[in-house]
């Protein structure tokens, strides 16, 4: 455990590296970001490009797709996590983010790929209570057109060899990250999700 300017400076000091990167950087924040600060503070003294700086829930498009970033950092009563007055095991969506997310779905005319730090579906056996306490009202609201849902979270990992090419141009032998189409139907296959990539 550390006090708030010590996790502070960590927070510089790691974004300064983050910065370094050549390319744009986005952040999703997790639950370990607020146990002993604010997301303001967080927020203040980390970047996002664009209009995404500033903002816990976020989309931006890159190379013809759609990255929607949501913010499941709410306890039951929907105050936000800050300064570790949370359960991890209890994250919850507020009702103004979820009706953002459907606006931002009803003008979307390309592939939609989205991330929370936590999971906002169950799969594979996953007990409830790591998942997102409403995410059935935001799995509702997320759905494209075809009623497809792809996603990306930190418990529904990627392995770590895989590159996405739409972050890396570079040619290489390692395997891809699928596309967020490819995501869409393997999702939906009725004998359940690819052990091997542990994505649904």
């Amino acid at each position: 455990n550390h006090d708030a300017a010590t996790a502070l400076r960590f927070l510089d000091d790691i974004e300064a590296e983050l910065q370094q990167f050549r390319g744009k950087v986005y952040h999703v924040l997790g639950n370990h970001d607020m146990d002993c600060i604010s997301k303001e503070e967080f927020m203040k003294h980390t970047t996002n490009p664009g209009k995404a700086n500033g903002r816990s829930y976020y989309s931006f498009t890159t190379k013809g797709v759609r990255f929607i970033v949501l913010d499941a950092n709410f306890n039951e009563d929907r105050t936000p996590y800050c300064k570790g007055n949370f359960e991890w095991q209890k994250a919850y969506i507020p009702q103004e983010e979820i009706d953002w997310l459907r606006r931002e779905l009803q003008h979307v005319d390309k592939p939609i790929i989205t991330l929370c730090h936590q999971l906002l579906d169950r799969f594979s056996n996953v007990e409830k209570s790591v998942c997102v306490g409403n995410g059935g009202e935001v799995d509702g609201g997320e759905r494209t057109r075809d009623g497809c849902h792809p996603g990306a979270s930190p418990h529904r990992s990627l392995q770590p060899t895989q590159r996405h090419p739409l972050l890396d141009d570079e040619g290489d032998d390692r395997e891809r990250v699928p596309s967020a189409q490819q995501l869409c139907r393997r999702q939906h296959r009725p004998q359940g999700c690819d052990k091997r990539r542990r994505v649904c």
